[in-house]
């Protein structure tokens, strides 16, 4: 692999992996797969792949080697490998292939030339999920939500620890990624009639937004079951709650205020908070109570009566969907009109530090009835 600009940022899915060892005589590792999405990977001389198929929620572990790239037929994932969602390859020379399965419950050390399983590791505790490991020479690390466990690097079967009583979540401060805050969220409707979970990754919370060099926070639908969404699309409180922010009177940033403000975003690779809300154009905030909110983004307008301290009901018409505050609606006035949707748990957003592939299964819970 050629040696990279430190200034690149990191690469977090497989087309940026593809964009930064991207060579002509490289075929592209999203090509090479067939697949739709990739939940996570490792690389040390070859690529180990946790990807997504056609089939979705089927994920698969796949090693890659050679120029071009192309599967390794030496390499046997093993087929009792359940719902994987994060891998990592040992640094040392001679180091495991660590894969988290099983809803976060196992971890797995596979022999990377074989994938030959070498031992797993689970929990003593029930329901204490492994979210990450580190492993160095002598020493096996594992995180869960409230602790750390340490482990001499010896082929230990199902170890046990005892780390205490594990705090509980306090809900004036929730934590976006704990898995623990889905029971926090109140039951949700869509906010766009006829819409649906995009499944496309780049519309989804943590998604890169390359123009400004920031992450997406939020979820965009741009699609109802009768076309493309309009200035006419009402759009709908997804839960009861009570209006904290109601844009009435929106001024726009001028095309010049934009041009600066993306120019700045581009130019520190930095999206500071107060250029952000400005790209999030005419908004509507709902709070749900327990730390819990919701955004409504980029709307055209806001409905008429709607004002700050009332009290909103679940599918309640609260504004029209727009384009404010989208650079693009300086070129053309029709362009990129849609809804923007934030789900805001604590100071973080439901998506927060995942990868697509959790972000796609949260979504779901969290509007499981909805869709």
């Amino acid at each position: 692999m050629e040696k990279t600009d430190s200034t690149q940022d990191i690469p977090r899915t497989l087309a940026d992996l593809d964009r930064v060892i991207h060579e002509p005589a490289r075929l592209s590792i999203m090509a090479v797969l067939s697949v739709v999405e990739s939940a996570d990977f490792t690389v040390g001389e070859d690529f180990f792949v946790l990807t997504e198929g056609e089939q979705q929620g089927t994920v698969t572990l796949q090693k890659l080697g050679g120029s071009p790239l192309t599967p390794l037929s030496g390499f046997v994932s093993p087929p009792d490998l359940a719902d994987p969602s994060w891998v990592m390859l040992g640094r040392e020379p001679g180091g495991y292939l660590y894969v988290i399965d099983m809803g976060y419950h196992r971890l797995r050390a596979l022999e990377p030339e074989s994938g030959a399983v070498v031992r797993d590791y689970r929990l003593a505790e029930q329901g204490v999920e492994i979210r990450c490991i580190y492993a160095d020479r002598e020493k096996l690390y594992v995180a869960s939500r409230d602790a750390l466990y340490v482990y001499p690097m010896e082929p230990i079967l199902s170890p046990t620890a005892q780390p205490g009583t594990a705090p509980t979540i306090g809900t004036s401060s929730p934590v976006p990624h704990d898995p623990a805050t889905l029971e926090l969220l109140p039951p949700l409707v869509l906010p766009v009639e006829g819409a649906a979970l995009s499944d496309m990754a780049y519309r989804l919370p943590g998604a890169p937004s390359s123009y400004r060099y920031g992450v997406h926070e939020g979820l965009d639908f741009y699609w109802t079951a009768a076309g493309p969404v309009s200035r006419d699309t009402q759009v709908l409180a997804t839960a009861e709650g009570q209006v904290i922010r109601a844009d009435i009177d929106y001024t726009a940033p001028s095309a010049q205020e934009m041009a600066d403000m993306v120019t700045y975003t581009q130019e520190t690779h930095h999206t500071p908070a107060d250029i952000l809300d400005a790209f999030r154009g005419r908004q509507v905030w709902i709070d749900h109570g327990h730390g819990v909110a919701t955004r409504y983004c980029h709307l055209d307008s806001v409905a008429e009566g709607l004002a700050v301290g009332q009290h909103v009901e679940q599918g309640q018409v609260i504004g029209h969907a727009g384009n404010s505050g989208t650079p693009a609606a300086y070129y053309d006035e029709d362009s990129e009109i849609h809804l923007h949707l934030e789900i805001r748990i604590g100071d973080g957003y439901l998506g927060q530090f995942l990868r697509p592939v959790e972000t796609k299964r949260w979504l779901k819970l969290a509007l499981a009835e909805a869709t």
